[in-house]
């Protein structure tokens, strides 16, 4: 079923496209946001390497003026694959992530922008959102937020280990809320039309899931299986790896503050880097 119109999208000059890439770790599937500026459309997320959602993107891109540049959120690769088939399709233009990536094979005269915090690039200025990904960006334009997988549409994200993830994640949330925003635009899922709520939601969800975990410690639970059996019980199976992941998140942080107590188990998903 289509997502419901999003009142203000127009307005905003941004449009949607949705790859078909549907399952329970992309939802619907991986949203492709383009915003129409003065020269032709930034796009956010090219999205996964597949030649007809890659050919939908081009020809809306060259309908709004050409390609003006891509804003990458991060580097997954339902988010990233994307990008060197749209340069291909397209043209060079500046790809703007946190590392200053740019996909091996891309069109002479590509160039790679690194952003961080508060930079600006094209129409958009960025928030640092590690959590999902250390290397996770937010593009602001005006009020609208484009978050990738920082926020979704429906349901929580996936939390990869990484220095102080869990807690920059939180104060992220914090930071992104005191924007005043009025949409995020997820990688996944349904537009959000009252972030406040959301954003309070998420960091809730997150101090909620605290409580039980330390409940369960002190309870005397101690393997990563009991740990989930009583804090991620409502995760269903094929999501259980997701939920393993972000458990050894919210340990590192208790560990970092000095509040876990010996011999917890803490699993090791080496370069594991997300889903």
């Amino acid at each position: 079923m289509p997502d419901a119109p999003v009142p203000g999208l127009v307005e905003r000059g941004i449009s949607l496209l949705r790859a078909e890439n549907p399952g329970p770790k992309t939802l619907e599937g991986t949203n492709t946001w383009l915003l129409a500026v003065a020269d032709g459309a930034w796009v956010v997320d090219p999205g996964p390497d597949l030649p007809p959602h890659l050919d939908a993107v081009a020809a809306a891109a060259a309908a709004a003026g050409g390609l003006a540049g891509i804003a990458l959120t991060h580097r997954h690769d339902d988010h990233a694959d994307g990008v060197l088939g749209l340069l291909q399709r397209c043209g060079p233009a500046p790809v703007a992530s946190h590392g200053g990536w740019t996909p091996d094979g891309a069109p002479e005269g590509t160039t790679g922008v690194g952003v961080g915090e508060g930079d600006a690039v094209g129409p958009f200025v960025v928030v640092a959102t590690p959590g999902h990904a250390a290397d996770h960006v937010a593009f602001v334009a005006g009020d609208a937020a484009f978050v990738g997988d920082f926020v979704l549409g429906r349901g929580s994200v996936l939390l990869v280990p990484h220095e102080r993830a869990l807690a920059r994640y939180l104060d992220a949330l914090r930071r992104l809320r005191g924007r005043g925003l009025g949409l995020l635009l997820p990688g996944h899922g349904p537009a959000v039309t009252d972030p406040t709520a959301k954003l309070d939601e998420y960091v809730a969800h997150r101090l909620d899931r605290e409580r039980r975990l330390v409940a369960a410690l002190d309870g005397g639970a101690r393997t990563a299986e009991q740990l989930l059996d009583a804090v991620w019980d409502d995760a269903p199976g094929i999501l259980r790896i997701a939920a393993a992941v972000t458990l050894r998140a919210h340990l590192d942080k208790l560990d970092d503050e000095g509040r876990l107590p010996a011999g917890v188990e803490r699993q090791d998903f080496g370069d594991f880097d997300g889903l």
